[in-house]
Parts: structure tokens; C-alpha cells; sequence
């Protein structure tokens, strides 16, 4: 995807709101738009979650006072799911009990929180569970994807899940046998794919630079050098990037034809 295109989607997702309204108006993917929101609103919650968590015991006492948890996180540009997190801690309820209450509300025996855990729930599309299984749904169709493609080819291959406790790095797809591609920055010549990795997400600059830095320069380590794909595209350009430290970064029509 162009860079100035992405710039100017990204400006103008905001809140999930927008999602639609750029949908109804552009005709452009839903599901794209919302993991471009999705990525954005994750990043701003980063970078405020330190703030905001500071201010914990003033958003208490307003709280206390009739504020609903959803109004602070409104009034403070942030998740709602996470304000009543920082709030809960504030209270004193334990992490295990406030994880099962974000996972099921219905198990809060505070029958005030319930109710506000219900409203928080319904106004957040990234932290509540809808969100993190929407999230996981877009990881597991992306794997299936790979394992049909790969068994199409009788290519035999070992999953994270098998992987899991032999190396301090899981990849998704580790090889048996390697396969051989052109890279764009060297067509002349072929590589060996060892691994490949799926992300159920957008490549921009930062979500590369980070997925390069924590896994996939850790799986060239231990492997030699795969394959990645991002299933909703990737910024123009990058592949240049993944190239020269040995990631063929490819489409999802790769995996299609």
C-alpha cells in the first residue's frame, strides 16, 4: 500500500465509529479498516496506559462520586476495558479476579461493576473478549490458510505447537525441507525458505521494524532465512527492508495462487 494512502486512512481512524463510516462512504474492507484501528487504538493505550494508571486515585473518587467507567475513559481518550482495569487495581481486586471479570462480567459479584462491566464491554471492540477473539479468529484463519497451502504441495512442516518447549523461539511454520524463492531486490537469484511466519495484521513501518526486532530476526538465528506474510498488506517499500535481513515479506495472494 502507498504510505501517503495509509497516512491519510490512519489520520482518520479514531474510534471504532469511524470504521463504519469510512466503510459506508469509501466501499473500502471492513475488516481492514478495523485492524488498521485496531493497531492504532493498541499504540495510544500504550503510550497513555502510564498516564492515565497515575491518575488512578483522583478517576476512583470520581468514580465514587457517580462518573460511569466508560465516561472516564471517554473524557481521557482512552480504552474503556483498560480504564475499568486500572480502576479495578485501585480498588484492590485482585489481577485474577479483574482478568475473569473482563473475560465474563457475569461472574462479578459487585453488582455495580457488573453493570458498568456490561457498558464498558459493549463500547470496546479491541480490549474486551469480542475484540481479543477477533483478533485470535484472524490469527487462526491466517495459519489455516498457510497448512492448506503447504499440505497442496505435500510439504511437511512442524507447528508452534510442536516447536513449543524445544526452542526459546516458536515460528508458526517450521519446514522439514526448504523451498526456493526470488527475491525482489536480488530476481536473479533463488533462496531458501526455512520457516514462515503469519500476522493477522497491517505491515507498517513500526509493526515491522517491531516483528523484525522481538521474532523474526530470532527465527533467522535459529533457522536461516523464511518467509512472512501480513494478510491485510503491508507499506510499499518494506519488503527492501525484510529482504536484506534474509524475510521474503510476501501478500496473501502468495499464499492463494
Amino acid at each position: 500500500m502507498d504510505i501517503k494512502e495509509y497516512k491519510r486512512i490512519y489520520k482518520q481512524l479514531n474510534t471504532y465509529s469511524d470504521v463504519k463510516r469510512i466503510t459506508k462512504n469509501t466501499k473500502m474492507d471492513e475488516e481492514f479498516l478495523f485492524v488498521v484501528y485496531t493497531q492504532k487504538h493498541i499504540r495510544d493505550v500504550k503510550r497513555k496506559y502510564y498516564v492515565v494508571g497515575g491518575k488512578s486515585k483522583q478517576l476512583l473518587r470520581e468514580w465514587k462520586k457517580g462518573k460511569t467507567f466508560t465516561e472516564l475513559a471517554v473524557r481521557e481518550n482512552f480504552s474503556p476495558v483498560m480504564m475499568a482495569q486500572i480502576l479495578m487495581k485501585e480498588m484492590n481486586i485482585p489481577r485474577k479476579e479483574r482478568a475473569l471479570i473482563i473475560r465474563d462480567h457475569e461472574a462479578c459479584r459487585d453488582t455495580c461493576i457488573r453493570k458498568e462491566m456490561h457498558e464498558v464491554i459493549g463500547e470496546d471492540m479491541v480490549y474486551s473478549q469480542l475484540g481479543s477473539n477477533l483478533q485470535r479468529e484472524r490469527g487462526r484463519q491466517g495459519e489455516e490458510n498457510i497448512k492448506i497451502w503447504l499440505d497442496a504441495r505435500k510439504m511437511t512442516y512442524r507447528t508452534e505447537e510442536d516447536l513449543r518447549g524445544e526452542f526459546p523461539k516458536t515460528v508458526d511454520f517450521l519446514l522439514d525441507k526448504p523451498f526456493k524463492v526470488r527475491y525482489d531486490t536480488h530476481p536473479e537469484e533463488e533462496r531458501e525458505i526455512h520457516w514462515i511466519e503469519s500476522k493477522g495484521s497491517f505491515g507498517d513501518t513500526r509493526q515491522i521494524t517491531r516483528d523484525y526486532r522481538e521474532q523474526l530476526s530470532k527465527y533467522v538465528e535459529m533457522w536461516g532465512p523464511g518467509m512472512v506474510v501480513y494478510w491485510f498488506d503491508y507499506l510499499d517499500g518494506l519488503e527492501m527492508f525484510l529482504e536484506a535481513r534474509d524475510v521474503k515479506l510476501v501478500k496473501r495472494a502468495f499464499f492463494y495462487s
